[in-house]
This record gives C-alpha cells, structure tokens and sequence, in this order.
C-alpha cells in the first residue's frame, strides 16, 4: 500500500534543467517511480508564457465548471496517479509511465484511490504559432522555440465540451494516449541554432524512429536523438548516452556553468565572465561583483 497512500510524504528530488534563449526543458529524475503525487509535475517543456508541454496520469476524470479549481489532488492535471521514471540529457527527455498498483492490489484503497486508464499531455494550440502531427510525433513551434513529444501509444485529440474549462482556448489542447495507464512519451526542445525552421526540425527528429520493447519488468527504450545521440532507458536499469551512463541523483545542491555547490555546503561561489556571488552561511556575509 506504500505506493498508494504516501503521496502526502516528501523526499528529495534530483531536477535537471536545460534551457537557451528561445526554450527550456526540466525534469525531476527517476522520482517514486509508478507512486502517487498530490502537487508535482514531473517534466515540463517552456517556450514562452503559456506555451508549455507536459504530461501526466490523471486520477480523476476531466473536470466540469467555468475553470480548474475544482480539478482534484491529485486531480485530472493536477499531480500525477503514477509518476513516471523520468531521465534527461541536455535537451532530450524520457519519461515512462507504469503504474506500481492496480485494482488487483488493494480493493478498498483502489475504490477510493482508482486512475485512469490513459496518459495524456498539455499541448495548447493557441498559445503555439504551429502545431503539426507526424504519426505519434507532435509538434509545436513559438517563435524560434519549438519542441517535439512522441507517445508509444497512439495520441489524440480530446474534444472538450462546453461544461468542461478550457481557460478561454478554442483549438484542443488535451492529447489523451488511450489505450492504458503505462506509455512511454520522449520530449526533445529545439531553437534556431539547431534547426532554422518547424520543417527542418520535424526532418531531424523523425529521422530516427523511437524502439520500445515491453520486458518483464516494464520498458525498454531506444532513440536516436539528432542532439543527443543514442538514448538507452528503462523502466529499470541505467540511463546512458552513447552508451555512457548518465547520473540520475546524488548531484550537488547547485551544478551548472556558473559553479558548484555540494549538498550539504555552508557557502555559494557562483561566478560569470564579468560577475560573482559569494554567500556564506556561517560566516553570515554576502559578497557580489559585475
């Protein structure tokens, strides 16, 4: 029952975010795996304002009224029935979903905390410039931003009615993976230094068909990124690129261009080209330059 009624609990998490001028990428890596989450998005694709992406597991069905408020914890967008396993490499993401119960486990807890039989995934046409399908890829694009979401599950649609909220927007914006509660989805982002436009984008990433296999204990995954390489992930197992395993926890407080922090560090030194900042808990002083 752990897997179902701890998700008021907290644990550290490992997030992983990449971004440029023009797009972001963040994921929340290998986190309670197939558990429940009242308040968390386990990945999220950010072009501008409004023009986002993510997935998640919805527990209860497509909420009614003028706006979202009444959407559970965890609801239909809200939280997650089951977090995916979640790995991210730069601009590349792969996050599959496998629910660690069903009505098999516990009869009572499953009548009370039940989910959908699907994934699905936020992809509001309006807010993007293009939005275009390829097979189980889909596609959108904001200006020089653009990002790439495929499914193993044949994605769709969902035609909202006028009971349902869909804060303001007139094209559909759910893309529900029906079909069951366990999908594979694969995110890459893209910008005008790697791709000079939506068409050269789509040529580069369908170049290379994902692989899943369905194994003992989940999935396997193969994909050929255009930036990344070659991605291995599973529902067990390693994460690697280029068959280079890849760290999924255990990182520093603070990793990037600008400097390391370690986990349980008492001081800050985080520095550019022409500025730096320098806290120190212990000493209680704060140092800046730039």
């Amino acid at each position: 029952n752990h897997d179902i009624v701890n998700f008021g609990h907290l644990r550290e998490a490992n997030t992983y975010s990449w971004r440029s001028d023009e797009v972001a990428l963040a994921s929340v890596l290998d986190y309670r795996f197939g558990q429940m989450r009242d308040q968390i998005q386990a990945w999220q694709a950010t072009v501008a304002q409004g023009a986002v992406v993510f997935t998640t597991h919805p527990r209860a069905d497509l909420p009614e009224g003028e706006d979202f408020k009444g959407d559970g914890k965890p609801g239909y967008w809200t939280g997650e029935a089951s977090i995916p396993r979640s790995a991210q490499h730069e601009r590349t993401g792969i996050h599959i979903y496998q629910p660690a119960w069903d009505e098999t486990s516990n009869s009572l807890l499953w009548s009370i905390f039940g989910y959908q039989d699907y994934t699905h995934a936020y992809v509001p046409q309006d807010r993007f410039d293009e939005v275009r399908r390829h097979g189980n890829w889909t596609f959108a694009r904001k200006d020089g931003g653009m990002v790439a979401l495929w499914s193993w599950r044949a994605p769709s649609w969902r035609t909202y009615g006028p009971e349902n909220p869909t804060l303001g927007m007139e094209q559909p914006f759910d893309l529900v993976a029906a079909g069951g509660p366990d999908n594979v989805w694969i995110v890459e982002v893209g910008d005008s230094p790697t791709a000079d436009s939506l068409d050269a984008f789509i040529a580069d990433i369908t170049a290379s068909e994902p692989h899943v296999t369905q194994v003992t204990d989940g999935f396997d995954v193969t994909w050929t990124s255009p930036t990344s390489g070659d991605l291995r992930f599973g529902s067990t197992g390693p994460f690697t690129v280029d068959g280079e395993e890849q760290q999924l926890g255990d990182f520093p407080r603070h990793g990037s261009q600008w400097g390391t922090v370690d986990h349980v560090s008492r001081s800050y030194a985080l520095e550019s080209d022409d500025a730096s900042l320098a806290l120190d808990f212990d000493a209680m002083t704060r140092n800046v330059t730039g």
